[in-house]
């Protein structure tokens, strides 16, 4: 069983920054997901609706009626998983994986200068580890005085303890070009 708190071989993930003083972990497996995963993915994305705010596209989908409130604004599940295949199958395989109930997953699409401001993903209702996966463009993922070019097909994990503790950024991507983060998270009903 993979355990998010300690070190890990389990799909080559790699320890990436830890504070021993908040034993705060991220990890990134480094191993580029297959094209066809990515293909697919980004196939079932199409079938969404994105919107603009905070500075980029969003969109979101999950267990049905699951509401994920930052910055003041609801992000209440209204399409279940089940609408995109290739995004429900990689979610049940990641949650197997981490044995954590992913219930929420908040697609980011950047383009132009697109960019996510310095935060934490600290809010009440979050349990347990958050998962991304990167596709398109490069761009780089900062957080305490570290950093990381997140690059197509980097799959991240951060433990609660992580977001908790550190504020993150991500900048515009390196080349201009498009790029999606996708980003699961267990809400708390």
């Amino acid at each position: 069983m993979l355990q998010l708190n300690k070190a890990c071989t389990h799909l080559d993930l790699d320890l990436l920054a830890r504070d021993e003083r908040n034993k705060a972990e991220f990890w990134i497996n480094r191993k580029t997901l297959k094209e066809a995963t990515s293909i697919s993915i980004l196939e079932d994305m199409k079938k969404l609706s994105f919107r603009r705010e905070f500075g980029r596209q969003i969109a979101w989908l999950g267990t049905k009626d699951i509401n994920y409130r930052y910055a003041n604004k609801n992000h209440l599940n209204t399409i279940d998983f089940s609408f995109a295949p290739a995004i429900h199958h990689f979610t049940r395989f990641i949650s197997k994986e981490f044995s954590q109930d992913f219930n929420h997953l908040l697609i980011n699409l950047y383009s132009d200068n697109d960019k996510l401001n310095a935060h934490k993903d600290d809010e009440p209702e979050l349990t347990g580890a958050i998962a991304s996966l990167s596709l398109g463009d490069t761009a780089r993922f900062t957080f305490a005085d570290s950093h990381i070019d997140l690059e197509h097909g980097h799959f991240t994990i951060g433990n609660r303890e992580f977001f908790n503790n550190f504020s993150h950024s991500v900048s515009p991507t390196f080349r201009g070009k498009i790029r999606f983060n996708l980003t699961w998270r267990t809400i708390s009903s």
